[in-house]
């Protein structure tokens, strides 16, 4: 008689990692560009024509695009801070994490939640907690703290008021459209599939 296993979908995740080969290519060429600051292929000849012509885009490049860019640029006169990045970034990544663990904390079933209680800050804990976790619903909530928090940040520096801060927030969501829904479209795929149980294994 086969019996059906239920498969905790962040455990899926974290064992084939070693076995993306993309991705992890693509990180150690991020940090190899870094590190010896050498450009290849088209952005080798991106980088040439923008130091030599002050070019950024390239001529045949998308009008439109050009001029969304162009409206999200600071104004003349900001002073320019990495920070600005990195504290917005970080409150992301770092609420998304949170998130994902209170979140698939509170959607645990009994059993399992007697094992986390048990160790909260065990891998397997968070593991259970990730798993369980409704990752539509984290994210949003992640991605409005940081915008939050973005605005917050240039209005205390007085880079614009609110009514500017929405509207660029507003042509930022624009520009995210296309990341949106293909995000609906993956999580639609993944009900579908737990509903007809092939996320469990025989």
């Amino acid at each position: 008689m086969i019996g059906m296993v239920d498969i905790n979908a962040y455990a899926i995740f974290v064992e084939t990692i070693p076995y993306r080969f993309y991705n992890i290519l693509m990180l150690a060429f991020v940090f190899f560009t870094a590190y010896f600051l050498r450009e290849f292929g088209p952005m080798h000849k991106a980088a040439t024509r923008a130091i030599s012509t002050g070019q950024v885009y390239h001529p045949n490049a998308n009008i439109m695009m050009n001029q969304e860019s162009a409206t999200l640029e600071p104004k003349e006169g900001v002073t320019h801070s990495i920070w600005n990045a990195i504290i917005p970034i970080g409150t992301l990544i770092a609420v998304t994490f949170f998130g994902f663990y209170f979140n698939g904390y509170h959607a645990l079933d009994e059993s399992t939640l007697k094992l986390v209680d048990a160790n909260p800050y065990a891998f397997l804990s968070i593991q259970h907690c990730f798993g369980a976790a409704d990752a539509s619903i984290v994210l949003f909530e992640a991605a409005l703290f940081a915008s939050i928090v973005a605005i917050g940040m240039g209005m205390q520096q007085k880079m614009f008021n609110l009514s500017e801060a929405l509207e660029t927030w507003v042509l930022g969501v624009k520009a995210l459209a296309i990341t949106a829904i293909i995000l609906i479209l993956a999580w639609s795929i993944s009900a579908v599939i737990k509903e007809l149980g092939t996320s469990h294994r025989t």
